[in-house]
């Protein structure tokens, strides 16, 4: 598993953690829902240039 599958699958966990949908998470992040979905899925990588995915979304 490389590190943007990883990524994408720690990302799932954490919002199935804390009951957010992918559109909740995608609102929080100022990302659509379909690029969420795409990181999810690994076929887009999570850009550390969009900090929320990483740290604000979270909060």
């Amino acid at each position: 598993m490389n590190l943007r599958d990883r990524v994408a699958l720690k990302i799932q966990e954490l919002r199935h953690a804390r009951g957010l949908s992918q559109e909740d998470l995608a609102h929080r992040a100022d990302v659509s829902r379909g690029h969420m979905g795409k990181v999810e899925k690994a076929k887009f990588a999570a850009s550390i240039g969009n900090p929320p995915v990483f740290t604000g979304a979270w909060l």
